[in-house]
């Protein structure tokens, strides 16, 4: 891959994770981004490729404060996880716009997938595509969860379904038809070790999955999906999470499964997207480094080539 140094990049971390900062239990996906994003992981990594990469640390954000509420707690009230969430993604929209605003590229290291929604808020774009790489569709609604995890339900809240007012809350945020969505991965629901209930549900949009993937291989599953959407979209937003790489590969997530992309696919992924459309911007989610130790090693050579290759 050959040197990208006309571009600005900005690296934006939030370290929360169900609207926490890390915490001493099981879950350790708050710290995914104070690893993916130390001086000696990705920014170092992509001195190869910028002379410009910029951190940006949105780690002051564990509860609403005036910015947020104006002076009125009751309207955020403290201790909420949608509360904390919203308030999160309110900060995350604004770096994402400020950057977008002064000429960057703005890639986010988050703890969960609900705060795709700011870095779709900060882009600001009321005709973006998204692709949308995961292990689950994170396509529940309150009438569909069967336990209430808000981290199911960000792509139904970006194609407009559920939440209006939540997302309405903010900056920036427009609507993703289901119709300018790719969904790629949803594999746990094809794994043998699969869960009897998922995050999600049915996969939004045009889905690259398993039975696509054997059907016409994954280069040209891929690149036909792409093709479609860029017969609509001229950018797209790009969320991976983690967990769509095969768990045998690397394990990443608690919510991993075998079956996954590998890391060659996925950078494969992004350059048949990045030779149609314009990536705007992309967000990294999910990793908890925690689990296997050749994860940090691994994550940061593959997320240095997918930006580099995206930017």
């Amino acid at each position: 891959m050959s040197p990208t140094r006309n571009s600005r990049v900005d690296l934006i971390g939030l370290p929360y994770f169900f609207g926490a900062p890390p915490q001493p239990n099981v879950y350790q996906n708050a710290r995914g981004p104070h690893v993916l994003f130390a001086d000696d992981a990705i920014p170092a990594s992509l001195a190869e490729y910028f002379d410009d990469v910029r951190k940006v640390w949105i780690d002051d954000a564990d509860e609403a404060d005036e910015r947020d509420h104006g002076g009125d707690v009751r309207l955020f009230p403290p201790g909420d996880q949608a509360v904390r969430t919203l308030v999160q993604n309110m900060r995350l929209a604004k770096a994402v716009h400020a950057s977008v605003s002064d000429g960057r590229f703005p890639v986010a290291s988050v703890g969960n997938c609900m705060y795709s929604l700011g870095m779709i808020g900060g882009l600001d774009d009321a005709d973006l595509g998204m692709i949308w790489f995961d292990a689950h569709s994170d396509a529940a609604t309150p009438e569909t969860t069967s336990n209430g995890l808000l981290d199911g339900y960000p792509v139904k809240t970006i194609t407009g379904e559920i939440f209006k007012r939540y997302r309405e809350r903010i900056p920036g945020f427009h609507v993703i038809p289901a119709d300018r969505v790719i969904t790629v991965g949803d594999h746990e629901r094809y794994s043998k070790k699969a869960r009897a209930v998922a995050p999600g549900g049915e996969a939004v949009g045009r889905v690259v999955s398993p039975p696509e993937i054997a059907k016409a291989g994954f280069t040209a599953a891929v690149t036909e999906a792409v093709d479609e959407l860029a017969g609509k979209v001229s950018r797209v937003f790009v969320h991976i999470d983690v967990d769509v790489l095969d768990d045998d590969v690397v394990t990443v997530s608690l919510h991993g499964a075998v079956g996954g992309l590998s890391p060659e696919q996925l950078l494969e992924a992004i350059t048949i997207i990045r030779d149609r459309v314009e990536i705007a911007g992309l967000t990294i989610a999910s990793y908890d480094p925690t689990l296997d130790s050749n994860s940090p090693a691994l994550l940061t050579d593959l997320f240095t080539k997918v930006i580099a290759a995206a930017a």
